[in-house]
């Protein structure tokens, strides 16, 4: 979800199909009678959006999300594994731009698609930041076995995609999970992902490692570890700038707690590793977090569903309903990057359009909002 003045976009899948849409919905009208929702539904090729960036571009709003399309063979893309031995794993990613103003899609039913796998080349882009230069979408490249990186022009994102690959070759086996990212200061990025690495008695251990991104260069310039004793995808990732701060939040195993605490850890991306971090769980009624947001000043919040916290960063003492504590945060090499490009596949999709109204027997529940 994503806000731009008075315009909220967000994006998913409907429940009832595999049909992935963008939505919108005006702060105004969120307090009217009768809120509006607007849908524009992909409904050819595609299962669902999992992340977006909405941001104002000449006049208009453009909408840039990531999304997969699970299939076996459509005629339009080949899965690009056996499908009788792999049938889980035709998978097609793919990313979307839109531009809108307000409710209207521009560029509807025509909203430009591009597929970044096929039979021959195989990148899983499930990350896209905005920065104030750039639209960077995040991933990970099989073939090489290393994170990409897609620095991409505001106004024409899928234009620049194909001609503005980087990857970094990487020692640590990344990209076990989809990577999750944030902006941070003017066109740096941060992207974490769930990682692996051999400990000193040559035993595979799990952990999350995170880097530090210049899209101007393209350089790697920072890169740090968190040990994990399990196997668990970074839920999100927020920027404090006031501190210089990361707030990771992520399911870890952090001995004596009971296991798996829904943990937030707060990183230090330019304090040399190692180093030790603080971190904090909600111990009260137990109740996992899966998203971040920077409010005003040191405040951040989470939410988890029916519910959500607020947290000042630096209050990290022993409180009534959290738990503090304190993880040891390692060092990682930072990678060279080259350069690549790629013929991708484009597509126009179907688009179908769909007001929605919020009841609830009869009455709107304002308290959602």
């Amino acid at each position: 979800m994503r806000i731009t003045g008075d315009n909220v976009y967000f994006c998913g899948t409907v429940y009832d199909g595999a049909k992935a849409f963008i939505g919108h919905v005006s702060i105004t009208g969120l307090i009217s009678s009768t809120p509006t929702i607007y849908y524009y539904y992909l409904d050819q090729y595609s299962s669902v959006l999992k992340r977006l960036v909405a941001y104002d571009f000449n006049g208009k709003q453009k909408v840039v999300a990531v999304g997969t399309h699970h299939f076996i063979n459509n005629g339009v893309f080949t899965c690009p594994y056996d499908p009788v031995y792999h049938p889980y794993t035709c998978k097609c990613y793919f990313v979307v731009e839109g531009d809108f103003y307000n409710e209207s899609l521009l560029n509807y039913p025509n909203i430009p698609y591009l597929a970044t796998n096929d039979t021959y080349h195989n990148e899983d882009i499930t990350e896209v930041i905005e920065t104030p230069n750039y639209v960077a979408l995040v991933g990970h490249y099989y073939e090489v076995n290393s994170p990409v990186i897609h620095p991409c022009q505001k106004g024409n994102v899928l234009g620049s995609f194909p001609n503005n690959g980087h990857y970094y070759p990487s020692a640590p086996e990344e990209g076990h999970s989809d990577y999750h990212g944030c902006v941070m200061n003017g066109d740096t990025i941060a992207v974490a992902s769930l990682s692996s690495y051999f400990d000193g008695m040559g035993m595979v251990q799990f952990s999350t490692n995170v880097r530090v991104f210049d899209l101007a260069s393209m350089t790697n310039t920072e890169a740090q570890m968190v040990p994990l004793n399990t196997k668990s995808e970074p839920y999100d990732l927020v920027y404090m700038p006031d501190k210089g701060r990361l707030v990771l939040l992520q399911d870890i195993c952090l001995p004596p707690h009971p296991c798996d605490q829904n943990m937030f850890m707060h990183l230090e991306p330019y304090t040399p590793a190692p180093y030790v971090a603080k971190c904090w769980y909600e111990s009260h009624w137990n109740k996992p977090f899966y998203s971040l947001d920077r409010l005003s000043g040191d405040y951040y919040l989470a939410a988890g569903g029916q519910y959500w916290c607020m947290k000042e960063l630096m209050n990290i003492n022993s409180g009534g309903c959290y738990i503090p504590d304190n993880i040891n945060v390692q060092a990682l090499n930072t990678l060279p990057f080259i350069t690549f490009t790629h013929s991708y596949i484009n597509k126009t999709p179907n688009i179908s359009k769909s007001p929605a109204y919020i009841y609830v027997g009869g009455s709107i529940r304002q308290e959602c909002f």
